[in-house]
């Protein structure tokens, strides 16, 4: 009998106020502001994005399932704030009362895209030829469907350690509704699409076989248990919740096949 993997509770925090603003690249698509953030277990700096809706749960939802999965990805926080905390926030200035949105843990370290100002295809290519987790990530986003890992979403600590953030966009997009969660569905992979045509022949069948191992491991997450230990089942309705939980433990069933396609290569032989 299998035993599902720990799963880690998101903590609840409440923004410090006076943080501040980020601007051009390192914004990126959402209005996102670095400062502190009040948990029980003392202050944290963090990056704090004002999201709603389909983008919180994308954020909430893969981030837990990816640390327990063991992939590189800062802590994850689920924020309590008003239009006050954060006064620069159009989004909030908007909303009366306290709204609920995403931080993340400042590990410390500058995007790809600040690092390396060159085009994304050569910045791609240096960094496929050294950080040997690429594979894992790559993998990872095609299980949560995340089309939108491109160098502002990595950030590096040295080409051994990268780290993944930003997942607003997964589960096939940001403002997906019910029907786009089919759990074969064919989404982008920035990863696979730059990495996979690199390969020799004895390289696709080394990945094919990680992600066959990798389905066994992200098997091992049990859905349901993930969105309440991030307190998505509080934030949509019955039938969201149950269309969410049915695309995660479904896709992870197509996994395997949906990197074969990518690597253009049978499933035969694992």
């Amino acid at each position: 009998m299998s035993i599902p993997i720990p799963l880690a509770k998101i903590k609840l925090g409440n923004v410090v106020p006076g943080a501040l603003p980020l601007e051009g690249d390192d914004k990126g698509a959402n209005e996102t502001f670095i400062g502190l953030v009040q948990l029980s277990t003392g202050q944290v700096r963090a990056y704090i994005k004002v999201l709603y809706g389909r983008q919180l749960i994308n954020e909430l939802i893969s981030v837990t399932v990816g640390r327990a999965a063991g992939l590189p990805i800062p802590e994850g926080f689920l924020l309590k704030t008003t239009a006050s905390d954060l006064p620069e926030s159009k989004l909030l200035s908007k909303h009366s009362g306290e709204a609920f949105i995403f931080g993340s843990a400042d590990v410390g370290f500058p995007s790809l895209r600040r690092r390396f100002v060159k085009p994304e295809p050569q910045i791609f290519a240096e960094l496929l030829s050294k950080w040997k987790g690429w594979v894992n990530a790559a993998i990872f986003d095609e299980w949560i469907a995340n089309p939108d890992r491109h160098s502002g979403n990595l950030l590096l600590e040295s080409f051994e350690q990268v780290w993944l953030i930003d997942h607003s966009y997964a589960l096939t997009g940001p403002f997906w509704d019910e029907s786009d969660l089919a759990p074969d569905r064919t989404v982008e992979n920035q990863l696979a699409d730059a990495g996979f045509p690199r390969l020799s022949l004895s390289e696709r069948l080394s990945v094919r076989n990680k992600a066959n191992e990798l389905t066994k491991i992200f098997s091992l997450i049990e859905t349901d248990t993930a969105m309440q230990s991030c307190y998505i089942n509080a934030l949509l309705s019955p039938s969201e919740y149950k269309a969410v939980e049915k695309f995660m433990n479904q896709r992870v069933t197509y996994l395997l096949k949906l990197i074969c396609t990518k690597l253009g290569m049978p499933m035969l032989g694992v």
